[in-house]
């Protein structure tokens, strides 16, 4: 665990609960979190479990939650690990999270196993976690990024395994692209595994009044109210899909597929074409993926999934018009090493 504050009284509280709000609100949550991490939440005043919680959830957003509880996704992993044979390799996860993977891949009695993480709040509660269950002597945490570590200093050898969980729901958002960029150049033997070894996007058209009236400013038969939507997101953004009402106006279309063990990773763009198949105002698209684990092993978050915790994501469409059957629609994107945007 990293080093805590001390602290002296509980008179002191409130001016280490100030400067936290202070370096939170420069940018710093991580040490905004140590600051406060000895001071008992159960003496809280509203005032000061508004900043812890405003702490945290910069830091520790809250689908790490949902991301335990998905057992569909724990399971997969599970038979991944065990297609691969985790027993008696040399093993390194990126993003060690809240230690669940690394505990799983524990239990599989690997050669060595190194989990990092880069933020310290994260690594400190891994820590915590990994040790309760008593598995401290068989995980080996570091809190670095995954570019960070060095063969010889905090790896011993290059691994044999490499288990990279950091994808959200667009795929690319958590980095990795360029964490197994790297990751296979520098720290995983030659013909060694990765894991998820392929992932795929897809996109299809959709019309939503709900979603769309959460995405922009509708015409008011009173005022003008257009200029608003200057502030709309022109990206992406995750939501349940299923769980709001919508209908599905096409055919899905296959954005990109990469294979994790052999393609090129760095960013790249490319379009495809989209079949109408009901008529309806084009408000924007749902975004899902493919995940493969292992060969044959894949989770997803196809549109009507609700209980994955990836959800789904939208990019929407200002000012899509009506189609109809028959229509084709080219969409492109744009993919770069932690970002993705379509261009409808």
């Amino acid at each position: 665990m990293g080093q805590r504050q001390k602290i002296v009284s509980s008179a002191d509280w409130p001016a280490l609960f100030a400067e936290a709000k202070g370096l939170l609100d420069a940018g710093d949550s991580g040490a905004a979190s140590r600051l406060i991490t000895d001071i008992p939440s159960s003496l809280d005043s509203p005032e000061t479990a508004a900043i812890r919680d405003r702490i945290y959830r910069a830091l520790i957003p809250n689908w790490h939650y949902s991301m335990m509880n998905d057992q569909v996704r724990n399971a997969a992993f599970l038979r991944a690990f065990r297609a691969v044979g985790i027993a008696g390799k040399h093993v390194l996860e990126i993003g060690t999270g809240a230690g669940l993977l690394a505990m799983m891949l524990a239990r599989e009695n690997p050669a060595s196993l190194v989990s990092c993480e880069a933020s310290p709040v994260l690594f400190d509660m891994a820590n915590r976690v990994i040790g309760e269950n008593g598995l401290a002597g068989a995980v080996r945490t570091i809190n670095k990024p995954s570019s960070a570590l060095q063969v010889g200093v905090d790896l011993a050898q290059r691994v044999d395994v490499v288990v990279a969980e950091i994808v959200d729901s667009v795929l690319v958002g958590e980095g990795i692209l360029p964490s197994v960029r790297d990751a296979r150049a520098r720290l995983l033997q030659s013909g060694g595994r990765i894991i998820p070894c392929a992932m795929t996007l897809y996109a299809a058209p959709f019309s939503s009044d709900l979603i769309y009236r959460d995405s922009f400013v509708e015409q008011n038969p009173d005022f003008k109210l257009s200029a608003f939507n200057e502030f709309a997101s022109r990206v992406h953004r995750p939501l349940v899909f299923g769980i709001h009402p919508h209908k599905i106006l096409g055919d899905s279309a296959r954005l990109f597929s990469i294979d994790l063990q052999a393609n090129d990773l760095g960013p790249f763009s490319g379009d495809a074409e989209i079949r109408i198949t009901a008529e309806g105002p084009l408000h924007g698209y749902v975004l899902w993926f493919e995940l493969e684990l292992a060969p044959g092993i894949v989770v997803s978050n196809p549109p009507e999934e609700i209980y994955s915790h990836w959800g789904q994501a939208v990019s929407m469409v200002e000012s899509g018009g009506t189609v109809k059957p028959g229509q084709i629609i080219r969409i492109g994107f744009d993919v770069g090493d932690q970002n993705f945007l379509l261009k409808p």
